[in-house]
């Protein structure tokens, strides 16, 4: 994975596409939003995210800025005009880890 790689993946979640996204995800990949469980399996990711896009408001993420490389990441985000950061592990090109951080949260 690289820094690139993360526009396509905003893209397929722009367009709600569960599928194409939880791709860019190990097997056993682990997914987790502020103040939620893990979410482990890019199976159940894809459930999640799923029910997400049938009843999300309109997208609004803007990312300010990603860095890292190899298997270390780190997007800088504003969502829904809450500032947030995700920090993403990745193996053999694939996210294996996505863990969000929010401002105030």
């Amino acid at each position: 994975m690289r820094a690139e790689d993360f526009a396509v993946l905003f893209g397929l979640w722009r367009d709600g596409d569960a599928e194409a996204a939880g791709a860019y995800f190990c097997v056993d990949g682990v997914y987790q939003e502020v103040r939620g469980e893990p979410v482990a399996g890019r199976d159940a990711i894809v459930a999640v995210w799923r029910r997400f896009f049938e009843r999300a408001p309109a997208w609004r993420m803007t990312v300010e800025e990603i860095f890292g490389g190899g298997d270390r990441f780190a997007v800088v985000y504003t969502w829904q005009d809450r500032p947030g950061c995700a920090i993403v592990h990745v193996r053999d090109g694939k996210i294996a880890l996505w863990r969000e951080y929010k401002a105030g949260l």
